[in-house]
């Protein structure tokens, strides 16, 4: 078993170099002469030693960390988003730091502090919205150059985004064509998005020239529990005949899912079948929407183009890549309808 050393002041002992020269190796090989890197490279064959890649990030001016905050990292919509950046950052020599906000604005204010200890390169984040600390996110951005993503706030940064009004309004328009008049189940007004969508249901009926009817009300819960929400409301809409039949606009995926849960224990059968009564779509094309029972229709945000398009910004903003002549301020991508057996 090779000794262990712990400490680059160990490591550089022990190859006969100095600290400064073995730091320069492991920030680039290729920086050091061939006879050096070959002595270095020994030494590494008979110690164990791994450098410690964040105190190095802290000492450098030039830092090769960045970070990405997010509201719920289990949330496989915000997974996919952070597993974008993280593969194109690695691929410009940039490691990632993702923290979650947990839905809490204290835990997401001190996920920022955290993020500036670190002396990361820049923060790509995804606020919680309406109940995020504005002051926390003025002291990041004061900092480190920042492009927020997915959900808007009060602060004046380069925003990466859906178009809702594309998603919700292709949804809409392709229920009514199939027959039914769509009636719109909300969300919790957890952030913009959620406003956003149902301000965009009610602009689609009018250009249908059809009355916008509301089953739920966002107004009513707070929180990011949305099945648990959705299935609790669905279940006393069913009960009390509000929702019995025709088409229902969920403002997510996730709120569908609560939706179908209730349908199904109530006995409502959902889908495109003669023996359906009731038809559902939602709104992000989350991981399971494909495997919901019925699969759910849904309008796809982009995910892979909002984390590109996000990544992209913030090399913009921190200097690593020159603007293109496409940059703006603002970034934003447009939904796709997936109809599956749902409506």
């Amino acid at each position: 078993m090779n000794k262990r050393v712990t400490t680059m002041e160990e490591f550089a002992a022990v190859a006969g170099i100095s600290r400064p020269t073995a730091s320069k190796y492991f920030n680039d090989p290729e920086s050091v002469r061939p006879s050096t890197r070959q002595r270095i490279e020994q030494a590494l064959s008979h110690y164990d030693y791994r450098p410690n890649f964040l105190a190095a990030n802290l000492n450098r001016k030039s830092a090769r960390i960045l970070g990405v905050l997010m509201p719920h990292i289990s949330d496989p919509y915000y997974t996919d988003l952070v597993r974008t950046i993280e593969a194109d950052a690695l691929a410009e020599g940039y490691f990632t730091i993702a923290l979650s906000s947990h839905g809490d604005p204290a835990h997401e204010a001190y996920a920022i502090d955290c993020l500036l200890a670190m002396n990361v390169a820049g923060v790509v984040a995804a606020p919680l919205g309406f109940a995020s600390d504005l002051d926390a996110f003025d002291r990041l951005r004061e900092t480190v150059p920042v492009v927020l993503l997915d959900s808007r706030v009060d602060v004046d940064e380069t925003f990466i985004g859906t178009d809702n009004r594309s998603g919700i309004g292709q949804v809409v328009e392709y229920l009514v064509e199939t027959g039914d008049t769509p009636v719109y189940f909300d969300m919790p007004h957890v952030n913009a998005n959620s406003l956003e969508r149902r301000e965009a249901y009610l602009e689609a009926m009018e250009q249908a020239g059809l009355e916008p009817r509301f089953v739920a009300d966002g107004n009513n819960y707070i929180g990011w529990d949305f099945e648990r929400v959705a299935y609790e409301q669905a279940t006393t809409l069913i009960e009390s005949g509000t929702i019995r039949s025709g088409a229902v606009v969920c403002a997510n995926d996730r709120s569908a899912f609560g939706l179908l849960a209730a349908a199904y224990r109530l006995g409502l059968p959902v889908g495109r079948s003669r023996e359906s009564v009731l038809r559902v779509a939602g709104h992000d094309n989350h991981h399971l929407s494909e495997y919901t029972c019925p699969a759910l229709t849904t309008a796809a945000q982009d995910i892979t183009g909002l984390g590109r398009a996000a990544l992209q910004a913030l090399f913009e903003k921190a200097g690593v890549l020159t603007p293109s002549k496409q940059s703006s301020q603002d970034t934003i991508l447009p939904a796709r309808l997936i109809v599956r057996d749902s409506a």
